[in-house]
C-alpha cells in the first residue's frame, strides 16, 4: 500500500503496520517543516520529468537603457536574448535500517528520531550544492585586505558596502548575506563594539540581528568559514532549483536481510541564472 501526504512525501507501508509509517510519516513533516533550506531564497523549479537527467535554464541579456521617444516616433528595440544553460540532474539521499529484533520491541522513538536525522542531512547536502553553486559561478569576487573579522583591523562594513556596490553597478539590489555561523558572531560582535549602531549588548548577544546595512543574515554551516556571499534572493534573484523529484521518504521491509529500511531522497540540479546577483567576500 502507498501513501501520498503533504509537502511531497510517499510513504510505502508494505508489510509494515499502519502506526509505524505514521510515526515516521509525522517525524519527516515535522523535520521538513523545522530545517529551512537555503533554496527559499531562490526559486524552485519543479520538471515534468522525473527521470531528467539535466535541468536546462535560461540566462537573460540586459535590455538597453531607456530613450526620449518622439511623438509619432517608433523606440528603439533591443533583441531579447537569452543563453540557455544546463547542470546535471542527480539524487542525493541518506538511508538507515532497523532489524526486525529491534523493530518487534516497537520502538517508535528510535524511528521517528533517525528519520529526522536522514531527512535533515539530505537537506544539508541541498544547502552545500546551493553555496558550491554560488561561490563557483559568481561574476563578482574579491578579498577583504583589512584582514579577517576577528582582528582588531577589520572593516565588515566597508567589505559588504564595496560587495553591494558591485552588484548595484550590475543593476542588482542586494538583498541578503549568507555567513558560516562563526563570521555571524563575529559581525556580531563588531557590533556590539560599535556604539555607533545604537544596539544593546542584551539584543546583540541574543543574537537578535535580522538585518545588517539592509540585508537579511543567512547562517549556514554550509557557508565556508571566511567567505561571505552577498546575493540577491528571490524569483528575480541569483539561482534556481531544478527539481526532477521532490523529497520523498520510503519506508520497507527487505525480507532477505530481515530488516526495516528507510530512505530519504531526492533529485535535483542547482543553477546560478544571475552571475552578477551574486558577490562573494573571501579572507573575512
Amino acid at each position: 500500500m502507498a501513501e501520498t501526504m503533504d509537502l511531497a512525501f510517499t510513504v510505502t507501508t508494505d508489510s509494515l503496520p499502519a502506526k509505524v509509517s505514521e510515526v515516521i510519516r509525522a517525524a519527516a513533516i515535522e523535520k521538513l517543516q523545522d530545517v529551512p533550506r537555503l533554496r527559499q531564497y531562490g526559486m524552485t523549479v519543479t520538471m515534468p520529468d522525473k527521470g531528467a537527467m539535466n535541468y536546462y535554464y535560461y540566462m537573460y541579456s540586459d535590455v538597453g537603457d531607456a530613450d526620449e521617444v518622439s511623438e509619432a516616433a517608433d523606440f528603439v528595440y533591443d533583441d531579447a536574448d537569452a543563453t540557455q544553460g544546463s547542470v546535471a540532474v542527480k539524487k542525493y539521499g541518506k538511508g538507515f535500517k532497523i532489524s526486525w529484533e529491534a523493530d518487534n520491541l516497537n520502538k517508535l522513538q528510535l524511528r521517528a528520531a533517525q528519520s529526522k536525522q536522514c531527512i535533515s542531512k539530505v537537506l544539508l547536502k541541498e544547502d552545500e550544492l546551493i553555496i558550491t553553486r554560488l561561490i563557483a559561478d559568481t561574476n563578482n569576487t574579491y578579498a577583504a585586505t583589512q584582514g579577517a573579522w576577528s582582528v582588531s583591523t577589520a572593516d565588515p562594513v566597508q567589505n559588504i558596502r564595496r560587495a553591494v556596490r558591485l552588484m548595484k553597478n550590475d543593476g542588482y539590489d542586494a538583498d541578503a548575506i549568507m555567513l558560516n555561523p562563526t563570521n555571524a558572531e563575529e559581525l556580531m560582535s563588531f557590533v556590539a563594539q560599535n556604539l555607533f549602531y545604537g544596539l544593546t549588548e542584551k539584543t546583540v548577544t541574543a543574537g537578535i540581528l535580522p538585518k545588517f546595512m539592509g540585508l537579511d543574515i543567512i547562517q549556514s554551516n554550509s557557508v565556508t568559514e571566511g567567505t561571505a556571499i552577498v546575493l540577491k534572493t528571490g524569483s528575480s534573484g541569483a539561482f534556481e532549483v531544478g527539481e526532477a523529484m521532490k523529497l520523498g521518504l520510503n519506508i520497507f521491509d527487505d525480507n532477505d536481510a530481515q530488516v526495516v529500511k528507510v530512505q530519504a531522497y531526492e533529485r535535483i540540479g542547482v543553477a546560478v541564472v544571475r552571475p552578477d546577483a551574486i558577490c562573494t567576500i573571501t579572507s573575512i
